[in-house]
């Protein structure tokens, strides 16, 4: 799949202005789209304008479109039909890590495989602000959406899930 990383030893780094648009994903062994960058709440330092539109994926064998380590990203108007087809672990269809203000809209995710996961949307830990809006999910073993909690303090430097926001869904 498509896979953009950010690293830096010495230097804070992360992408601005970050567009993944029109692309034809086609049976990955594992992911979609993803990305990863600093998502520790120490000494966090994201991503600013990524925008993820207009990408078809098909048969990909775990996750979808997993923005990390974003403030204010947009995923929309993607379409995921068939995921988590080969993984075992868990994943899930359209999900934003360790974000914030991120928008996901008018997406339609289908065919998530398998109950470790399986949903087509998924509003994960170490995120606040997420807004999941109209969007369809259909036929995914997993259901709609799961929205995560880290439940614990075994995880530093994280914040938990705050101010999910899920509306206008099919």
């Amino acid at each position: 799949g498509i896979h953009c990383a950010v690293s830096g030893a010495t230097v804070k780094s992360r992408f601005d202005d970050l567009l993944i648009e029109g692309c034809h994903l086609q049976r990955t062994d594992r992911n979609g789209i993803t990305m990863n960058g600093s998502w520790a709440r120490r000494d966090w330092f994201p991503s600013t304008r990524v925008v993820i539109r207009g990408n078809l994926l098909e048969d990909i064998g775990g996750d979808g479109i997993v923005p990390i380590a974003c403030d204010g990203a947009l995923v929309e108007r993607n379409l995921l039909r068939g995921g988590r087809q080969r993984c075992r672990d868990a994943a899930a269809g359209i999900w934003p890590w360790s974000c914030d203000n991120t928008v996901i809209q008018f997406n339609e995710v289908s065919g998530m495989k398998g109950t470790v996961d399986g949903q087509g949307y998924d509003s994960d830990w170490n995120c606040q602000n997420t807004l999941f809006q109209y969007n369809y999910s259909h036929d995914n073993e997993g259901g709609f959406m799961l929205v995560c909690n880290n439940g614990s303090s075994t995880m530093p430097y994280s914040i938990g899930n705050i101010g999910t926001v899920i509306r206008y869904n099919v």
